[in-house]
């Protein structure tokens, strides 16, 4: 089978790996208390079904060198940024301009507001999430002290942080003895909502209730281990498949059919064994 970065291919979806290393170490600022805190990827990344391009017929991998129209080829330390002012004006920006842009990194999670949890718009949410934990057996209790605060108060807590260089909006909502951490866009780039002439006392009544009935048939408790994306799955019995089949016409073995050639002799061994 194929083996990807991070997982065998053909592994389990409901066997979830253990969390990694800490991806981000620092404080969370929750009022006067400074809990230690380290954060952990909650979403394993799978790089299974990146694929190459290649030159069609020949197989070799295409490169795509950085290029200056003007000179050619250039080396890591020779590429800058710009600001594209105008179509014809680009405003290049020095290593100090770019600095001045960074924001100052405490390494800390300022917890700043606490809302109901119904009132996030979920369009806000950016697609990252961190489970954090605490830095050290020295911070537990602290830790619990944040988690059991947002729990009893049945609140989340609104506030930023520095992640890459760049000052993030989060959310940071308790679960099952933790916290877990929401990246969230700008609240400025929402797009307004789309105008719509219709509303629930247009809708036909008898369409409706058979909506109704058919939403309280396939209501129930949800198997999400049911509902992931098997392409990776397929794209591995397509390359083993090609892999296999190139083999045989190099006269030679695939892997796969040695295990299950040797498997075969050895329940074969299995059963003249027992017959003797």
């Amino acid at each position: 089978m194929i083996r990807t970065r991070s997982k065998v291919a053909s592994e389990e979806p409901h066997e979830r790996p253990r969390p990694g290393r800490a991806s981000w170490c620092g404080e969370l600022k929750f009022g006067s208390l400074l809990v230690p805190v380290k954060a952990y990827a909650t979403i394993q990344n799978s790089n299974g079904t990146q694929l190459c391009q290649i030159h069609v017929g020949c197989g070799a991998r295409i490169e795509q060198p950085r290029r200056c129209p003007k000179h050619g080829v250039l080396e890591p330390d020779q590429i800058g940024k710009a600001f594209l002012y105008s179509q014809s004006q680009l405003v290049e920006l020095t290593p100090a301009d770019l600095q001045s842009l960074t924001p100052v990194d405490d390494k800390t999670i300022v917890l700043e507001r606490f809302f109901d949890c119904e009132s996030l718009d979920l369009v806000l949410l950016a697609g990252r999430s961190l489970q954090l934990a605490p830095s050290h057996a020295a911070a537990t209790g602290l830790y619990a002290a944040a988690v059991c605060g947002l729990t009893k108060t049945r609140k989340w807590a609104l506030g930023h942080v520095v992640f890459s260089g760049k000052r993030q909006l989060v959310v940071v909502r308790p679960e099952s003895h933790r916290l877990l951490l929401h990246t969230l866009h700008d609240p400025r780039q929402l797009h307004a909502s789309v105008s719509l002439t219709s509303d629930e006392n247009t809708a036909p009544l008898n369409i409706v209730k058979r909506l109704c009935e058919s939403i309280k048939r396939n209501a129930g408790k949800i198997e999400w281990n049911d509902l992931g994306d098997d392409t990776q799955q397929r794209l591995a019995a397509i390359v083993d498949a090609r892999v296999c089949g190139n083999q045989r016409a190099n006269g030679r073995v695939p892997r796969s059919m040695k295990s299950s050639q040797n498997s075969s002799r050895s329940r074969q061994n299995s059963r003249a064994a027992r017959a003797a």
